[in-house]
């Protein structure tokens, strides 16, 4: 599987920036997007430092990527092959956003969300395509730690866990396939999995290319975020 060539992030506070720099140099176009025009000009600047961070460690790198700022929904994710959700951890919220992502992406277009604890069907519920739906749950910060978990819904699609599994590894990241059960695994994993050397803080992950992209399965731990 290949970077997608187009991708949006939705929500471009903490999380957002970061994920956008990643699959940027990796080389595909990405639309980040917030409704808020405050947030979305402070994302100019940690998208930018998320990416001199990359530059400085040598994290391996596709030409033709590129981030683009939108605040508009329909136009943010119209042809993206890829939406990740980032938005703050409240399911109104989110079952709102993906009612949205449903009505103004193409019917290919893999739905993730970047929730730590809240189940997947649960924020699928009330959608017309709910197979389209799975947790991509980046560790914080995004571009520093090379492992994602992979969370399906009770409605997944195996096609769509398998595309998933596909990006993150063709950008050098680790998937981890977990169970829809509460909490999450990657607070501990986090301490293995950083990008940092602890003599040197040289991010040895990016030296070695690929050097966690391996998937595995899992239970989720249940534990508070």
């Amino acid at each position: 599987m290949t970077i997608p060539r187009v991708s949006a992030v939705v929500g471009a506070g903490t999380m957002g920036p970061g994920m956008a720099a990643v699959l940027a140099r990796s080389g595909g176009r990405v639309m980040l997007n917030d409704i808020s025009a405050e947030v979305l000009e402070r994302a100019r600047g940690a998208a930018e430092l998320a990416a001199q961070v990359l530059e400085r460690v040598g994290a391996p790198a596709q030409p033709g990527g590129s981030i683009s700022f939108e605040a508009d929904l329909a136009t943010a994710v119209s042809g993206a092959d890829l939406v990740v959700e980032a938005v703050p951890e409240r399911i109104e919220l989110k079952r709102e956003v993906f009612a949205q992502l449903e009505k103004h992406s193409a019917a290919g277009t893999i739905l993730a969300t970047n929730t730590s604890g809240i189940p997947i069907s649960e924020i699928a519920k009330g959608l017309r395509h709910p197979q389209r739906v799975i947790g991509m749950h980046w560790s914080n910060p995004p571009h520093l730690i090379p492992m994602i978990e992979v969370v399906p819904g009770e409605q997944t699609d195996d096609d769509v866990r398998a595309r998933v599994v596909g990006i993150i590894e063709a950008f050098g990241y680790e998937a981890v396939v977990e169970k829809e059960v509460p909490g999450f695994v990657e607070k501990w994993r986090a301490l293995t999995s950083t990008r940092a050397s602890p003599r040197t803080s040289t991010p040895t992950c990016l030296i070695r290319p690929r050097c966690r992209s391996s998937s595995r399965t899992g239970r989720r731990a249940s534990s508070s975020a």
